[in-house]
């Protein structure tokens, strides 16, 4: 692009092949997504009075994605992750292909309902 290569911020690689969007390549943005999900549960567990993070020590192991059923390192607290980086990544990346579509689908939708 004019703004030169594209570069993940997370890993440093080249992301001509394996962007995800503007920032992080779809490996790292799937291992940020399975990070995320784990510390905005216990966001929700704090907020209810149960547990600090030693209650729920770090695990880490050896897992089976669901989807590609590649074998995948992990580290979690409370509850596994269920897909690799990867698939994590590029569901993270249709959810939010969805999300805008429809949006641009309301839109469309709205400015039709004005001019009748």
């Amino acid at each position: 692009g004019p703004r030169g290569p594209l570069i993940c911020r997370d890993c440093g690689a080249d992301m001509g092949d394996v962007r995800a969007n503007r920032r992080y390549c779809v490996p790292c943005l799937g291992r940020r997504a399975n990070m995320l999900s784990r510390r905005s549960q216990f966001e929700r567990l704090r907020r209810r009075g149960l547990g600090e993070r030693s209650d729920y020590p770090a695990r880490s192991g050896t897992l089976e994605c669901g989807r590609c059923s590649g074998k995948f390192e992990a580290e979690w607290r409370t509850r596994k992750p269920q897909l690799c980086a990867w698939c994590r990544g590029r569901a993270v990346l249709a959810n939010s292909e969805r999300k805008s579509r429809r949006a641009s689908e309301a839109r469309r939708a709205a400015r039709g309902a004005i001019n009748i």
